[in-house]
Protein backbone atom coordinates (compact mmCIF):
# COMPACT_ATOMS: atom_id res chain seq x y z
CA UNK A 1 0.00 0.00 0.00
CA UNK A 2 1.20 3.37 -0.69
CA UNK A 3 0.79 5.00 2.40
CA UNK A 4 0.38 9.24 3.31
CA UNK A 5 4.30 9.27 4.13
CA UNK A 6 5.41 7.88 1.03
CA UNK A 7 2.18 10.09 -0.64
CA UNK A 8 4.07 13.07 1.29
CA UNK A 9 7.23 12.13 -0.28
CA UNK A 10 6.75 11.80 -3.58
CA UNK A 11 4.37 15.24 -4.04
CA UNK A 12 7.64 17.07 -2.25
CA UNK A 13 10.44 15.28 -5.02
CA UNK A 14 7.80 16.16 -7.87
CA UNK A 15 7.20 19.75 -6.63
CA UNK A 16 10.82 19.97 -5.96
CA UNK A 17 11.92 18.77 -9.19
CA UNK A 18 9.35 20.10 -11.73
CA UNK A 19 10.59 23.65 -11.28
CA UNK A 20 14.30 22.38 -13.04
CA UNK A 21 12.65 20.43 -16.06
CA UNK A 22 10.52 23.55 -16.51
CA UNK A 23 13.12 26.26 -16.19
CA UNK A 24 15.40 23.98 -18.90
CA UNK A 25 12.67 23.47 -20.95
CA UNK A 26 12.29 27.43 -21.21
CA UNK A 27 15.91 27.94 -21.69
CA UNK A 28 15.47 25.38 -25.02
CA UNK A 29 12.70 25.08 -27.11
CA UNK A 30 10.24 24.36 -24.95
CA UNK A 31 10.68 21.00 -24.54
CA UNK A 32 13.29 18.48 -22.67
CA UNK A 33 16.27 17.20 -25.08
CA UNK A 34 15.81 14.39 -27.13
CA UNK A 35 17.42 12.03 -24.62
CA UNK A 36 17.01 13.60 -21.38
CA UNK A 37 14.91 10.76 -19.85
CA UNK A 38 18.02 7.95 -20.51
CA UNK A 39 21.09 10.23 -20.22
CA UNK A 40 23.34 9.05 -17.09
CA UNK A 41 24.09 12.24 -15.38
CA UNK A 42 20.17 13.61 -15.89
CA UNK A 43 18.92 10.60 -14.49
CA UNK A 44 21.88 10.51 -11.32
CA UNK A 45 21.06 14.33 -11.29
CA UNK A 46 17.34 14.09 -10.54
CA UNK A 47 17.63 10.23 -8.87
CA UNK A 48 19.98 12.76 -6.26
CA UNK A 49 17.10 14.90 -5.96
CA UNK A 50 14.00 12.56 -4.54
CA UNK A 51 15.78 11.38 -1.28
CA UNK A 52 16.67 14.88 0.02
CA UNK A 53 13.08 16.46 -1.16
CA UNK A 54 11.59 12.97 0.20
CA UNK A 55 13.56 12.75 3.41
CA UNK A 56 12.77 16.31 4.01
CA UNK A 57 8.95 16.32 3.61
CA UNK A 58 9.17 13.20 5.94
CA UNK A 59 10.88 14.47 8.57
CA UNK A 60 13.55 11.31 7.77
CA UNK A 61 10.54 8.50 7.96
CA UNK A 62 11.36 6.72 5.08
CA UNK A 63 13.31 3.37 5.16
CA UNK A 64 15.43 2.39 2.51
CA UNK A 65 12.59 0.32 0.13
CA UNK A 66 9.77 3.21 0.69
CA UNK A 67 12.92 5.14 -0.85
CA UNK A 68 13.03 3.36 -3.90
CA UNK A 69 9.01 2.86 -4.53
CA UNK A 70 9.02 6.94 -4.01
CA UNK A 71 11.35 7.03 -6.57
CA UNK A 72 9.22 4.80 -8.92
CA UNK A 73 6.69 6.71 -8.55
CA UNK A 74 8.32 10.35 -8.91
CA UNK A 75 9.59 9.32 -12.24
CA UNK A 76 6.05 7.82 -13.08
CA UNK A 77 4.66 11.26 -12.24
CA UNK A 78 7.53 13.30 -14.03
CA UNK A 79 7.29 11.50 -17.37
CA UNK A 80 5.08 8.43 -17.60
CA UNK A 81 5.77 8.18 -21.33
CA UNK A 82 9.42 7.92 -20.88
CA UNK A 83 8.45 5.12 -17.92
CA UNK A 84 10.09 2.15 -18.72
CA UNK A 85 12.91 3.95 -20.79
CA UNK A 86 14.00 5.82 -17.32
CA UNK A 87 14.20 2.20 -15.75
CA UNK A 88 15.73 0.55 -18.58
CA UNK A 89 18.61 3.68 -18.60
CA UNK A 90 18.90 3.00 -14.54
CA UNK A 91 19.39 -0.49 -14.55
CA UNK A 92 22.57 0.34 -17.01
CA UNK A 93 23.93 3.49 -15.79
CA UNK A 94 23.53 3.39 -11.57
CA UNK A 95 27.26 2.44 -11.31
CA UNK A 96 28.40 4.51 -14.19
CA UNK A 97 30.87 7.67 -13.43
CA UNK A 98 28.38 9.92 -15.24
CA UNK A 99 25.54 8.80 -13.13
CA UNK A 100 27.37 9.18 -10.06
CA UNK A 101 28.68 12.43 -10.94
CA UNK A 102 25.46 13.01 -11.84
CA UNK A 103 23.70 12.46 -8.17
CA UNK A 104 26.92 13.98 -6.00
CA UNK A 105 26.35 17.40 -7.99
CA UNK A 106 22.95 17.27 -7.36
CA UNK A 107 23.56 16.59 -3.47
CA UNK A 108 26.52 19.58 -3.83
CA UNK A 109 23.33 22.12 -5.34
CA UNK A 110 20.68 20.74 -2.83
CA UNK A 111 23.64 21.03 0.44
CA UNK A 112 24.51 24.47 -0.67
CA UNK A 113 20.70 25.43 -1.26
CA UNK A 114 20.16 24.62 2.27
CA UNK A 115 23.13 25.91 3.96
CA UNK A 116 24.51 22.85 5.01
CA UNK A 117 28.29 23.71 5.88
CA UNK A 118 30.78 20.94 3.79
CA UNK A 119 31.70 22.42 0.32
CA UNK A 120 33.12 26.09 1.11
CA UNK A 121 36.53 25.23 -0.83
CA UNK A 122 35.03 22.87 -3.18
CA UNK A 123 35.80 24.43 -6.71
CA UNK A 124 32.33 24.27 -8.24
CA UNK A 125 30.92 26.77 -4.90
CA UNK A 126 33.76 29.00 -5.33
CA UNK A 127 32.76 29.38 -8.97
CA UNK A 128 29.62 29.23 -8.30
CA UNK A 129 30.24 32.33 -5.65
CA UNK A 130 31.97 34.44 -8.12
CA UNK A 131 29.55 34.35 -10.72
CA UNK A 132 26.79 35.27 -8.48
CA UNK A 133 28.93 38.13 -7.09
CA UNK A 134 29.59 39.14 -10.85
CA UNK A 135 25.51 38.83 -11.50
CA UNK A 136 24.43 40.55 -8.57
CA UNK A 137 23.90 44.09 -9.40
CA UNK A 138 21.99 43.10 -12.91
CA UNK A 139 19.59 40.39 -10.84
CA UNK A 140 18.76 43.22 -7.98
CA UNK A 141 17.32 45.72 -10.19
CA UNK A 142 15.43 42.77 -11.96
CA UNK A 143 14.48 40.76 -8.97
CA UNK A 144 14.89 42.58 -6.11
CA UNK A 145 17.46 41.68 -3.11
CA UNK A 146 18.81 38.13 -2.76
CA UNK A 147 20.76 36.63 -0.03
CA UNK A 148 24.43 35.05 -1.37
CA UNK A 149 23.95 32.23 -0.43
CA UNK A 150 20.61 31.62 -2.79
CA UNK A 151 22.79 33.24 -5.90
CA UNK A 152 25.23 30.78 -5.25
CA UNK A 153 22.84 27.85 -5.10
CA UNK A 154 21.23 29.42 -7.86
CA UNK A 155 24.96 30.03 -10.28
CA UNK A 156 25.60 26.27 -9.07
CA UNK A 157 22.37 24.49 -10.26
CA UNK A 158 23.08 26.79 -13.50
CA UNK A 159 26.48 25.26 -13.83
CA UNK A 160 26.02 21.61 -12.55
CA UNK A 161 22.65 20.81 -14.20
CA UNK A 162 21.21 23.83 -16.99
CA UNK A 163 24.82 23.78 -18.80
CA UNK A 164 25.66 19.95 -18.14
CA UNK A 165 22.71 18.87 -19.76
CA UNK A 166 22.55 21.70 -22.51
CA UNK A 167 26.43 20.39 -22.95
CA UNK A 168 25.61 16.60 -23.34
CA UNK A 169 22.10 16.57 -25.08
CA UNK A 170 22.60 19.66 -27.45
Amino acid sequence: MFGGKKRTAVKAAVSGIQPLLRTLEMRGDGELPKDFWSDPYVLGFLTGCIMPFATIATNGRLGGQEIGEVGVRVYAELAPEHDETIWDAMLAFKGSSDYQLGMTNADKCLTVACGVPGHEDDPDVLEAKATAAQLAPSLTSVLGPSSPEAATAGALMSMLFYDVVRKRLS
